[in-house]
């Protein structure tokens, strides 16, 4: 049975410690790495300004329902992605794509949730 959206521990993973518990999948990071827009940007600065518009800009964490047969695949009991939209006026007028999901299973403990970057692009 799937799991219930948790964009509250979204939240708390992102603001968690010393800039978030954030990691990049690494298939997400060779092709951030690879695109000539992303150039300005580092993988580290990234994970930051995630951290700081979540945490102390108090950005909101949105969250769909995934609709994607393969994710569903590999992730059947959390059909949730989440997204914020960072401002990065200057380089892409109406922000940077940011999509996570959510590394946590029901039972486990809440201080040990990580997020995890999947998807990053200029938002359209």
């Amino acid at each position: 049975m799937p799991g219930t959206a948790r964009p509250d521990l979204v939240h708390k993973a992102i603001c968690a410690g010393y800039r978030g518990q954030i990691e990049w999948k690494q298939a997400c990071l060779a092709r951030f790495r690879d695109d000539p827009e992303m150039k300005m940007f580092t993988d580290k600065g990234v994970r930051e300004l995630l951290w700081d518009c979540v945490r102390n800009k108090n950005y909101q964490i949105e969250h769909r329902k995934e609709t994607d047969p393969d994710w569903l695949t590999d992730n059947p009991n959390d059909p949730w992605w989440y997204f914020v939209v960072l401002p990065v006026p200057t380089v892409f007028p109406k922000g940077l794509f940011v999509k996570v999901k959510l590394l946590w299973e029901d039972g486990d403990d809440e201080d040990d949730a990580f997020v995890q970057i999947v998807s990053i692009h200029e938002e359209l």
